[in-house]
């Protein structure tokens, strides 16, 4: 009876490994099913500093997010968000969860914002903007009576200018652009909204622009 369950441990354990490594074809799975550690190979990471997410570009080119567990120091499988980008995402904790960001195969900047640290859904071209790198993007805490804010910079696609953009709320957009052979001295002012609902920014000629938020 030893001899017996033995080999039946042995056989079971053969099954198991030739299932992960693709040999026996393994059940069908959910939409979501967390993905295999190697899904990340040739892409870098970004993390919120408090833990909160991770998010990575897939073998397949699309975004992948991991919501963290702070408290437990673990973090959870990844799953594809299906958005497919050029280079890799980044993100950001607001005060209603994870945003993300990335270049889409149209050299234009992509967002979504996850609920509750949740898997992001629905993402949405940032209008106005044609990039050529990938993103950086900081979450910049209340001042005042000032709420957060979201700020990104990326490489423009035409002149290679560094832009700084602020995702007021999905589907607006303010943009400013920095000279791309002057270096920074100091981080440019916050936008401040005029009455009439625009944003008042300055194009890389100093001349004064806006940009719409309705």
């Amino acid at each position: 009876m030893l001899k017996l369950g033995r080999a039946l441990g042995y056989a079971l354990t053969g099954v198991t490994a030739a299932t992960v490594i693709g040999i026996v074809p393994s059940p069908a799975v959910a939409a979501a099913a967390p993905l295999p550690p190697d899904v990340t190979a040739l892409s870098t990471p970004a993390a919120d500093p408090n833990g909160r997410f991770i998010v990575n570009r897939g073998q397949d080119g699309a975004i992948l997010y991991s919501r963290g567990n702070p408290t437990a120091n673990t973090y959870d499988p990844f799953v594809s968000t299906g958005m497919v980008v050029l280079g890799d995402p980044t993100g950001v904790l607001t005060p209603d969860g994870a945003q993300v960001f990335g270049r889409d195969i149209f050299n234009r900047p992509v967002t979504a914002l996850g609920a509750a640290f949740d898997t992001p859904s629905g993402f949405e071209v940032i209008p106005g903007l044609l990039i050529s790198s990938e993103i950086a993007a900081v979450q910049i805490p209340p001042r005042g009576s000032q709420p957060p804010q979201t700020r990104i910079f990326a490489r423009g696609l035409e002149d290679g200018a560094v832009t700084v953009a602020r995702p007021v709320r999905p589907g607006s957009v303010a943009t400013s652009t920095c000279a791309a052979s002057a270096p920074a001295t100091r981080s440019p002012p916050a936008p401040r909204r005029s009455p009439a609902g625009r944003w008042p920014t300055r194009s890389s000629s100093g001349a004064p622009t806006t940009v719409s938020t309705a």
